[in-house]
């Protein structure tokens, strides 16, 4: 019974449930994340929890004392009746490092959705020329 009740042909129910599809596969996604600050004796510390990316999806850059990391991600999106698209979703955050940040020995790593970056503190002034890191 509740599977020709399911099946009908109720032209009611049949829009309802495609604009409740049509809802799910056009919502736009967006890249969220957690970003937190630590300071250790010898580091700067800065976790940012952003699952579902790759290492290769983040760009890390440290320019004029600040950190910005930011990522890219393509993603497909099915839709009924249309033409499938891609879609490119983009993140960005900016932290201002303190003076004493070692910027040329940052290292940063992404593991189980946890993006890592680790700044060594030091003496040395904060180059202006800007420090690509790579994440591993």
């Amino acid at each position: 019974m509740t599977t020709t009740a399911h099946r009908s042909n109720n032209p009611a129910s049949l829009e309802h449930h495609s604009s409740v599809v049509g809802k799910r596969k056009t919502t736009p996604r967006r890249i969220s994340s957690a970003v937190n600050i630590d300071e250790g004796k010898d580091e700067y510390i800065v976790y940012v929890v952003i699952p579902g990316m790759q290492r290769n999806d983040f760009g890390i850059r440290i320019t004029e004392g600040l950190l910005i990391i930011s990522a890219d991600k393509q993603e497909a999106l099915h839709c009924f009746g249309k033409k499938n698209n891609e879609k490119l979703s983009h993140w960005k955050e900016t932290v201002e490092l303190p003076g004493n940040a070692d910027t040329v020995m940052t290292a940063a790593i992404y593991r189980n959705g946890e993006l890592q970056i680790h700044i060594p503190k030091g003496e040395r002034p904060i180059t202006k020329t800007p420090v690509e890191v790579i994440v591993y």
